[in-house]
């Protein structure tokens, strides 16, 4: 069982140290605000994370991300961009078992700052923020490749309470290799 031994040697000298992930993925915006019409686009999001993994099962990140460029809109007259911030701890753990390592499921929470910047300033917001909970499944394929996909829920503050009812749904799929 090489591969698990491998495995396991790099699953160890992971959880003890930094790890920095630039991704560039497309984002599918469906926005809606009262008294606007819907908007819908297709975005090009460049991102920036750093992991810090302080034991076995627990890390601590930050991500940084940003519009690079409108791919596709329901106004192409309305140019919509957004910059935002996260900051999470979370707890990670074999799913199927000891045997089936390879399976990881990470629980995250934390929070985060978004700030949307509209060309004709039509719609959007400008500095929201709150706590965000994030459920996370990564398939490692061998040492260097793997699969994700994620799910977050972010409430909205809004005056000092947090709104269950307004918040924003992300979800999202990734291949990594390992250089």
């Amino acid at each position: 069982d090489k591969l698990r031994t491998d495995f396991e040697r790099r699953k160890s000298e992971v959880n003890a140290k930094w790890t920095l992930t630039p991704a560039l993925g497309i984002t599918q915006l469906s926005y809606v605000e009262t008294h606007v019409n819907p908007y819908f686009a297709t975005l090009l999001t460049p991102k920036l994370g750093i992991v810090y993994g302080f034991a076995e099962h627990w890390s601590l990140g930050i991500s940084a991300f940003g519009t690079a460029a409108s791919l596709t809109a329901s106004d192409p007259n309305v140019s919509v961009r957004f910059l935002g911030l996260n900051a999470r701890a979370g707890f990670g753990f074999s799913t199927f078992g000891a045997r089936r390592a390879s399976w990881k499921t990470n629980l995250m929470v934390g929070g985060y700052s978004l700030s949307m910047f509209v060309s004709d300033r039509s719609m959007g917001f400008d500095r929201m923020f709150g706590p965000q909970l994030v459920i996370a499944q990564q398939k490692i394929i061998d040492l260097d490749n793997s699969l994700s996909a994620y799910v977050k829920y972010s409430a909205l503050i809004v005056g000092s309470n947090i709104s269950l009812t307004k918040r924003e749904w992300a979800g999202g799929v990734a291949y990594s290799r390992v250089f």
